[in-house]
C-alpha cells in the first residue's frame, strides 16, 4: 500500500467514524453499534449519563442535608483576610451566589485599576524610547535615558 492509500484510508476512516460522508465510506460494524448504544443511553438517561430519577434523589439528598446542617459557609464569620463578615461588610452579587467581603471587593478593584494604569504608564515609556532610539531621529544620550526610565518602570510593575 503506498503512502497515499494509506492517507486515503484513514481520512476515510476518520469521516466513518464522525459521521461525515458515511455513503463513501466502508461501514464498520462496531463503531456503528457504539454509536447506537450510546444514542440510546443519550435518550434513555439523558446528557448527564444519570436516569432523571437518580438526579432527583441527589438532589433532594443535598437539600435534606442543607436543611439539617445548614450551608458550611453560613457558619464562616469572617473572611479569608479576615473581614468580619456584617451586614454592612457583605456583598451580595445579583445571582446570589454567596455573599463576598466589600472591604475584599474594595481592595481588588483597586489593585485592577492600579495594574492598567501601571501598564498604561510602561506602555507610553516604550513608545517614548521607541522614539528616542538613533535609527529614527533620536539621540544616543536621550535613548539610553529613555531604556532606563522603560526598564526601571517595567521592573516596578
Amino acid at each position: 500500500m503506498t503512502r497515499s492509500d494509506a492517507k486515503r484510508q484513514y481520512w476515510i476512516r476518520w469521516r466513518a467514524a464522525h459521521g461525515r460522508d458515511l455513503a463513501l465510506a466502508p461501514i464498520d460494524r462496531r463503531a456503528a453499534a457504539a454509536r447506537v448504544a450510546w444514542a440510546r443511553r443519550r435518550e434513555q438517561f439523558g446528557p448527564t449519563g444519570c436516569s432523571a430519577a437518580a438526579v432527583d434523589r441527589l438532589r433532594d439528598a443535598a437539600r435534606a442535608r442543607l436543611a439539617r446542617q445548614g450551608h458550611p459557609n453560613a457558619k464562616k464569620t469572617h473572611c479569608p483576610r479576615g473581614h468580619k463578615y456584617t451586614a454592612a461588610n457583605i456583598y451580595r452579587s445579583a445571582q446570589n451566589r454567596g455573599r463576598q467581603c466589600r472591604a475584599c471587593v474594595t481592595l481588588r478593584d483597586h489593585r485592577r485599576k492600579h495594574q492598567k494604569l501601571v501598564a498604561a504608564h510602561v506602555r507610553r515609556l516604550r513608545v517614548a524610547m521607541f522614539a528616542a532610539h538613533p535609527d529614527r531621529g533620536g539621540t544616543s544620550a536621550k535613548f539610553i535615558q529613555a531604556r532606563r526610565r522603560y526598564l526601571e518602570a517595567a521592573r516596578a510593575a
